[in-house]
């Protein structure tokens, strides 16, 4: 019998991981959170969520980029993995939808799915609606794998579902089968959707003014490579060079779209009680970086 399974990889997630787990928990058979070592309260935060969810497991690991060999024995089963972090946010009804047709084979004959994403400059919470970058001129980034697609995938010292060249396909597959939300239906029509925090602050340890008015430059697991830190130490030019999300997710038209079925942050108040100071601080966020956007003066 086909099984999805969650696998999240968080490091200092605290703002929006109740969300992102509370909204796919119903979807998956079982989640994995992998946490790197936060130093803020993601790790309580994610506890208290699989103290009541006996299909979710948490582990610590040291190294984000040694995180591929947590899904490898799941290659060549009937097994969906939807990758997860803590500022990926799904839309929980549209889930139930593509639950059913994951179930019944609808999408066997891909070897991954592409949800329709929205990387998020603001949200306006009362209005439900969002604002920020959307496929095809940003990277859509965000998928869940067929592992039946595949007889190998062994990628040593990736990031979970990285290492793509290390895939050794079944007959009929390869990494062009692919299906695309984002190209067959609009974002109302889409079951698969997600929104994606990246531009949002995500913990309250080390936000600075600038991050809110401007795009968050987080580094991500791509930026933290031993290769880029020591070119990021000894290059002028490389150290002022944006990050991979930036460069990446903040690309074309800035879209406005609806996302009333995705709740919010306080649904979840009982694993994170700092739920309304955290959609507190994205509304502000949000009206400082409209108001940049409606005077061109939003820097990325």
């Amino acid at each position: 019998m086909t099984s999805i399974v969650g696998v999240c990889l968080v490091k200092n997630e605290q703002n929006f991981v109740a969300w992102a787990l509370m909204n796919v928990v119903q979807f998956c058979d079982k989640i994995l959170v992998m946490d790197n070592m936060s130093e803020d309260r993601t790790k309580e935060i994610v506890d208290s969520i699989a103290a009541q969810y006996n299909h979710i497991e948490v582990i610590q690991v040291k190294h984000g980029h040694k995180t591929h060999k947590f899904i490898e024995d799941y290659v060549n089963s009937s097994s969906w993995i939807l990758k997860i972090d803590g500022d990926e946010i799904y839309d929980p009804v549209g889930l139930t939808t593509l639950r059913k047709k994951l179930l019944e084979g609808e999408f066997d004959q891909y070897w991954s799915v592409q949800a329709y994403s929205t990387h998020v400059l603001g949200i306006n919470f009362e209005k439900s609606i969002s604002f920020g970058f959307v496929p095809p001129d940003a990277e859509p980034g965000l998928f869940m794998v067929n592992m039946n697609s595949m007889v190998k995938w062994r990628a040593k010292n990736k990031e979970r579902l990285h290492g793509h060249k290390n895939i050794v396909f079944k007959p009929g597959f390869s990494r062009d089968r692919v299906y695309c939300y984002w190209k067959e239906k609009s974002w109302t029509e889409s079951e698969f959707k997600v929104l994606h925090l990246c531009f949002l602050p995500r913990t309250t340890i080390k936000i600075t003014q600038s991050q809110d008015t401007q795009l968050e430059n987080r580094l991500n697991f791509i930026d933290l490579r031993f290769d880029r830190r020591v070119r990021r130490f000894f290059s002028k030019n490389y150290s002022s060079k944006p990050s991979w999300s930036v460069r990446n997710y903040a690309r074309g038209e800035i879209k406005t779209l609806d996302i009333l079925n995705f709740g919010s942050p306080i649904n979840f108040c009982k694993y994170h009680p700092e739920s309304e100071q955290v959609m507190q601080h994205v509304r502000e966020v949000s009206i400082r970086r409209a108001e940049l956007i409606r005077t061109n003066k939003l820097k990325y």
